[in-house]
This record gives structure tokens, sequence and C-alpha cells, in this order.
């Protein structure tokens, strides 16, 4: 499945996940603006949306892995500048 980010040549996706057939994460990073920001993306069961991810101000920031855990909630992990280690979980858990 093609995930519309609104700028697909720019966009990698570095990890995906699922909990079910309507719950499936992915996470990558996005270049804007010659910055690398993180991307995520969640499937419904009817469609891919981009949610909010955090990305570390005035760096490149990617996300490299993704996980559900045991509470059902998604955890990704990554990088700031290549130094700092990211560790985020969507609002919505």
């Amino acid at each position: 499945m093609a995930v519309d980010v609104g700028a697909p040549d720019s966009a990698v996706f570095a990890s995906v996940t699922a909990r079910s057939a309507t719950d499936v994460w992915a996470v990558g990073s996005i270049e804007t603006n010659s910055a690398y920001r993180t991307l995520t993306a969640h499937y419904d069961g009817s469609g891919w949306h981009i949610t909010t991810s955090q990305t570390a101000s005035g760096s490149d920031s990617q996300l490299l892995s993704v996980t559900i855990s045991h509470t059902d909630c998604p955890w990704a992990v990554g990088t700031s500048d290549q130094q700092h280690t990211l560790v985020e979980r969507p609002h919505t858990c």
C-alpha cells in the first residue's frame, strides 16, 4: 500500500509493526527544507494517516524502529543529529 505524505520522493519508512489488520504503524523520515524530520503513519483499516511526531528543534531527526507494547501503545526510537536518541509514543495512548 502507498502512503501519501505529500512528497513521496523524499519520504522513507524504516520500520512497520502491526497489532492487527486495522492497527498498523510505520515510522521513518521525510526531507523538508533541507533537513530530515520524523515521520509517523498509522493505518486504521480504511487508510493511512500521517500522525504527529516529534522532531528535535533545528536538527535532522529520523525514526528507525517501531514496536507495539503490551499496553497496545506503539513506541518508536530513532536519532537526532545522529548523536541523540529519540524515544516517542504517539499521543493516542
